[in-house]
């Protein structure tokens, strides 16, 4: 008996896809068309399956319109964030939120390339100030090539290397040459006045256009000259009844400050001085100017301060002490480059190290505020060195560590007079924090222009000439290559010759040469022959050169047109050349190098012909 057998069960239902509402019957090999009913139970059967596979979301966004763009595009990154992910995935995701995004994401040879190109000493300024990254990228560049317009600038900025010794590290090249007088401006703009009425009025202008000098920054805690510095507007007369006001207000200010209360006391200090303002004439902006920090006061702290009255003689001076220059050399040991060009260096005196702690109150890093070095660690690279390795512990022990190092018996925070029987029993105790760390700062060495005193003990004092400035240069300039040290009068062959033979001291060697003893550098002899000057090409050293390079003495010493008064550039044959004669002290001009070669080459009278 033959079976029914059914097809629907063992072989899958045939959809034709030219038509898809049919479907094949496999009895009769004929497509049968379907009706409405089959094809919506189709559409139904395959979106419930799509829906069963869609995985279900916590999150239900019941009002959609109410979601911004930026909270559906957070939604869904959190959503692909969640999916665990492959590592090929996880490797861009983690390339592609790596990237330079700012210019401190860039590495160090990039913004080193970048930050060569700018020549440009306010953007590196507004670059200083805008993370404490950048402060330290770009410090060394701002620091790198350093002039300076007047002596005052120059005196701050010893102070500030004496206080923050560090930054001597960035300095490479220093220019001294543009140094100018305060009385110049003035000069230039009317040299000659000759009108009778206009001679009042000469002494405040000057007063009011002067620029200070470094006899201001050294005087400017100084009582005797802090108190009277010149006035910067001719002063005005003032109605009787306003200055009877301002005084009895200010005598009242004055009583006030004993019987009320502090809290009143600042409210009314700073009326009082709104009052005395506009008593004096003043306006707001010479309020806000003593009374409030120069931040808030909205005041240019850039410009350059007036010169005292008291110092009125040394307006036409640009002289710089020979101390500061030492202090300039000790602290900046990678300086390639120095310029001291027409600079004149007035007297100088060294305090003894053993008196040091005498002066410190006197010092001028006290024109600077106290928590200064404070600042300065802090933003500075010396804290995290010190976090990140041992061996940049602070050598200076903290207060705590000497009281406990003293003795158990008592401590520094709660010591009292001792007993005079109990004397010998306490152990000596060693100099206050304060001395130790003042000892070390900076290059160690104090004077007298570094303190606020015009005379101390001559006892305590050591004379300091100018060829200590040579001395210092051939000891501790281990990288200067350029040295301009033109149109000084003081300079002479002795003090060249000294520096020369220190800075110089690896490249030269002592020999024999026609029976006398020289000083050659490199091996070059520069005798003097009868036979033609050889070519300057010929004496040229190829050798790279690791010391100094070009040394301008050009117009030094007390008289014209002298033999080592010269540029002396060891890269040529004549520079070489006047090296060899300074050496041997042999110096002459060119002229009489030219007649002793004459006498040499035709020799003596007669000697050719007796010959």
């Amino acid at each position: 008996m033959t079976e029914i057998v059914e097809y629907n069960k063992y072989l899958p239902s045939y959809r034709s896809l030219l038509s898809p509402n049919a479907r094949y019957d496999y009895k009769t090999h004929l497509l049968v068309p379907l009706t409405q009913l089959e094809i919506n139970s189709i559409v139904a059967r395959f979106q419930k399956i799509q829906q069963a596979s869609k995985k279900k979301t916590s999150f239900k966004m019941k009002y959609r319109s109410l979601l911004t763009d930026v909270l559906l595009k957070a939604l869904r990154i959190y959503l692909l964030t969640k999916r665990p992910q492959l590592p090929q995935t996880l490797a861009a995701t983690r390339t592609l939120w790596n990237r330079c995004v700012s210019f401190t994401q860039f590495p160090v040879e990039i913004q080193a390339l970048i930050l060569g190109y700018v020549d440009d000493r306010l953007a590196y300024l507004n670059c200083m100030c805008t993370s404490r990254g950048m402060y330290q990228t770009v410090k060394p560049y701002l620091y790198r090539n350093v002039l300076f317009t007047s002596t005052y600038r120059f005196a701050q900025f010893i102070s500030c290397l004496r206080l923050n010794s560090s930054l001597g590290l960035y300095v490479v090249n220093v220019d001294l040459s543009t140094v100018k007088s305060g009385y110049t401006e003035l000069a230039e703009e009317d040299p000659e006045r000759e009108d009778a009425d206009e001679a009042e009025d000469s002494i405040s202008d000057l007063l009011c256009k002067t620029l200070a000098g470094w006899r201001d920054w050294k005087y400017k805690n100084n009582p005797l000259y802090a108190l009277h510095p010149a006035p910067a507007v001719p002063l005005t007369k003032v109605h009787s009844a306003v200055s009877l006001h301002s005084q009895s207000e200010l005598k009242r200010l004055k009583l006030s400050k004993y019987f009320k209360r502090k809290r009143s006391h600042s409210e009314v200090s700073l009326a009082a001085a709104a009052a005395a303002a506009n008593a004096s004439g003043g306006t707001a902006a010479a309020f806000n100017h003593h009374m409030l920090p120069a931040s808030l006061a909205g005041g240019n702290s850039l410009s350059h301060p007036k010169i005292n009255k008291f110092l009125l003689n040394y307006a036409q001076s640009k002289d710089v002490p020979t101390g500061y220059v030492i202090h300039l050399i000790n602290m900046c040991p990678n300086m390639e480059s120095l310029n001291l060009a027409n600079l004149t260096f007035s007297t100088d005196y060294r305090i003894k190290p053993a008196v040091l702690r005498q002066y410190q109150r006197y010092d001028l890093m006290n024109n600077y505020p106290k928590d200064m070095r404070h600042t300065i660690d802090e933003i500075g690279p010396v804290q995290a060195q010190n976090i990140s390795s041992p061996f940049w512990a602070p050598t200076i022990p903290k207060s705590s560590d000497l009281a406990s190092s003293a003795s158990s018996v008592f401590s520094l925070s709660t010591l009292t007079k001792p007993m005079l029987k109990y004397n010998s029993l306490l152990p000596p105790l060693g100099p206050p924090v304060a001395e130790l760390t003042y000892l070390s700062k900076g290059d160690k060495m104090v004077f007298l222009s570094d303190l606020n005193l015009r005379a101390i003990n001559a006892h305590h004092l050591e004379s300091i000439l100018s060829d200590e400035i040579f001395a210092r240069l051939g000891r501790c300039s281990y990288a200067l290559r350029d040295l301009n040290m033109s149109s000084m009068i003081w300079v002479n062959l002795k003090f060249v010759r000294k520096f020369l033979l220190d800075i110089l001291a690896d490249s030269l060697l002592t020999s024999i040469v026609d029976g006398k003893e020289r000083i050659l550098y490199n091996g070059n002899s520069f005798e003097i022959s009868g036979d033609e000057e050889p070519h300057p090409t010929m004496y040229h050293n190829p050798n790279e050169l690791s010391k100094l390079r070009k040394l301008d003495l050009s117009n030094s010493g007390m008289y014209k047109s002298l033999g080592w008064a010269r540029k002396i550039d060891l890269c040529t044959y004549e520079g070489q050349k006047a090296l060899y004669r300074i050496l041997n002290e042999e110096v002459i001009t060119d002229f009489e190098e030219y007649v002793v070669r004459q006498r040499i080459r035709r020799g003596r009278p007669g000697e050719n012909y007796f010959a």
